[in-house]
């Protein structure tokens, strides 16, 4: 028999490498395990670049407007000596860097490929999806939380971020409707635009949401939520996002190594910072930008020195905050 008369499950076309649609395979099992599992990507501002250390996103003032009188000139004004009418519009920008790649990978020998009664290629490119995705939504959530936290980028013009703490009971959901309702508000007087406003909650505030009526009763909201499927969209205008992925103790003390982007400016800290009592976070999607260098991306190598083969996934990317008017945090003390 020839090996032609084979039947090569690999191959692309029954021509080329064996192992090519394996990859292939693999590639879109961690693909759509890391688009399922990563929430806040799609929640800021992203830009891609293909060359250089990091991209830096403008930051515009406002203009002014004044009455004009017949005959004067929109120039000079009243006289030479005097622009009246011309705004000097101040211009800021936020520096975002690429940080260092970011990689979750696994080795598997051949003879545990072997004597395995179970596909370990799912499960296993789920687990270093998910490993990938956590850190996206970690450095994204201390972006917001560390913008809620610094001044503005042109003062007098733009607003610091913001937040508040609530007291008397660490977790309720009544001091945590509040808190979103005066976040809404504090967006409202910053000229946060009403859309895409988001808050950010753990599942323990998120289920304690989904208790309160007053969200999810028909007489109060329309559509909003479901209090026997334990589901709740929206408070004060902004939609939930039930995450995992929010800190809960301070992590000042520790520092990434591969962090190129101190969001808490705490000289290389990176993306650590103290997170006690903190419930939720809200921002709009202006608030945090991305810049990616290498989105996410698979590969499958086979280690002959090893007898194993190598499951990898990687990216290239930094976050920053962007609009410390468009953050806010929301802590909560017993």
């Amino acid at each position: 028999m020839a090996e032609s008369d084979i039947s090569r499950l690999g191959q692309n076309l029954a021509a080329g490498d064996d192992n090519a649609l394996f990859l292939k395979t693999f590639a879109g099992e961690i693909l759509a395990t890391f688009q399922e599992s990563n929430k806040f990507m799609p929640l800021i501002t992203s830009r891609t670049i293909s060359t250089g250390k990091s991209a830096v996103m403008p930051v515009i003032g406002t203009a002014a407007a004044k009455w004009h009188t017949a005959g004067e000139s929109v120039i000079t004004g009243a006289d030479a000596d005097s622009a009246a009418y011309l705004s000097q519009i101040k211009v800021a920008e936020r520096e975002i860097f690429i940080d260092d790649v970011l990689v979750s990978s696994v080795l598997v020998g051949d003879l545990d490929q072997m004597k395995s009664h179970w596909d370990y290629r799912s499960p296993y490119a789920d687990a270093i999806a998910r490993a990938l995705a956590k850190e996206a939504d970690e450095h994204i959530l201390a972006s917001v939380y560390a913008g809620s936290l610094a001044t503005a980028n042109i003062p007098g013009v733009t607003a610091d971020g913001a937040g508040v703490t609530k007291t008397g009971g660490a977790t309720s959901a009544d001091n945590l409707i509040e808190a979103a309702f005066t976040a809404a508000e504090t967006f409202d007087s910053n000229d946060v635009p009403r859309e895409d406003r988001y808050l950010a909650v753990g599942p323990q505030m998120y289920y304690k949401l989904v208790q309160d009526k007053d969200l999810v009763d028909r007489d109060f909201s329309t559509a909003n939520g479901d209090f026997a499927g334990g589901s709740v969209m929206k408070v004060a205008g902004m939609t939930i996002v039930q995450t995992n992925n929010m800190p809960t103790t301070d992590l000042s003390a520790a520092t990434d190594s591969g962090a190129k982007n101190d969001v808490f400016g705490g000289a290389g800290v990176g993306y650590n910072g103290n997170w006690t009592n903190v419930t939720a976070l809200a921002f709009h999607k202006s608030a945090v930008g991305c810049v990616k260098m290498a989105d996410l991306s698979v590969a499958s190598e086979y280690q002959l020195e090893r007898l194993s083969h190598l499951l990898l996934a990687k990216y290239a990317m930094g976050h920053n905050y962007l609009r410390p008017e468009a953050c806010f945090y929301i802590k909560q003390t017993a």
